[in-house]
């Protein structure tokens, strides 16, 4: 009889183990890692008891103004394009709503001098240039994060300034800092790869960054035909994490964004949000509320549209 028993026990037990085995294959195969962290971890809805993050925006259509819990906007300066009265407004716009500024500004030029750019800032050719937007940035009531040259470890020929030599980059990213670090009370300034493999080259120095920033997209279509599979929030950041976390800075995520319904993109997001909890090094997340721009993706898929309802970044209290 308990030869029997036994043999009922291991069978219950053999039946119990390969339906658990069944369950998880099914969520990798249906929702990928993003369902197997939802199975091991159990997660709680996110509250605001649990964020550990503030956001920010970049935001052109102006869809989060009114909203109270972004505490960051952001703006894509052209240094080119850039005016007293035009840097005045973002200035006073953003303190009247008790806002940091974060600026990227963007060292574009015109064709014929993009091959030479970086050993131009270097050499000193657009001191004058530089000194002048930093003066200008220097009349914020509020603090302000720059970020110069950015994502500058994707050398496709989509930015000048992403060139394939590191020490090229390097000296005319130190050359800005060191020439605008003087003349701004209340500015800091953001290192800010995509996140990519080989980043590490492209290291300024400590002295040169207050800030790392990190790209996160989630573009659901492309993963699938690529990779066969959608992308978690966690597995997207951790890896690129992992890459910088060494500098030993502060990091801020400068630029979000995922596509999809509204009840995909809040839930893609707000899981990611709650596993930042794990990386307390982590301070603000910047969503880049837009369309993206042409040229960014492969030809082969259409521009993707990041733009999420305000209320997927609106915590609820409990």
């Amino acid at each position: 009889m308990k030869t029997l028993q036994s043999l009922r026990a291991g069978w219950i037990y053999l039946i119990l183990l390969f339906g658990l085995i069944t369950l998880c294959w099914y969520a990798l195969v249906l929702r990928g890692q993003d369902a197997m962290s939802g199975l091991s971890w159990n997660s709680r809805p996110l509250t605001k008891s649990l964020l550990t993050v503030n956001f920010g925006v970049y935001d052109p259509e102006a869809e989060f103004s009114d909203s109270d819990f972004i505490a960051v906007d952001h703006y894509f300066l052209d240094w080119r394009k850039i005016d007293d009265s035009g840097i005045q407004t973002l200035l006073d716009k953003t303190h009247n709503k008790n806002r940091w500024l974060l600026l990227t500004i963007e060292p574009w030029v015109e064709e014929d001098k993009k091959s030479g750019l970086m050993e131009d800032i270097s050499a000193g050719v657009y001191d004058n240039r530089i000194t002048g937007i930093c003066s200008l940035i220097n009349s914020s009531a509020s603090p302000v994060l720059i970020r110069f040259a950015h994502e500058m470890e994707r050398v496709t020929g989509r930015y000048p300034w992403a060139v394939s030599q590191p020490d090229m980059y390097i000296s005319a990213y130190r050359r800005f800092v060191s020439l605008c670090r003087p003349l701004i009370k209340d500015g800091f300034f953001v290192w800010s790869p995509a996140g990519d493999k080989g980043l590490e080259k492209y290291w300024p120095g400590h002295e040169y960054a207050d800030y790392i920033g990190l790209s996160v997209y989630h573009y659901p279509r492309y993963e699938q035909d690529n990779y066969h599979r959608d992308f978690s929030f966690q597995e997207i950041f951790s890896e690129k994490f992992n890459r910088i976390k060494d500098f030993s800075k502060p990091v801020i995520l400068a630029e979000v964004g995922v596509t999809g319904d509204k009840a995909y993109q809040t839930a893609w997001l707000r899981r990611g949000i709650a596993g930042l909890i794990s990386f307390p090094s982590v301070k603000t997340l910047v969503y880049f509320n837009a369309q993206d721009s042409p040229g960014a993706w492969p030809s082969a898929y259409q521009v993707p549209n990041w733009h999420i309802d305000p209320s997927a970044l609106q915590i609820p209290e409990k």
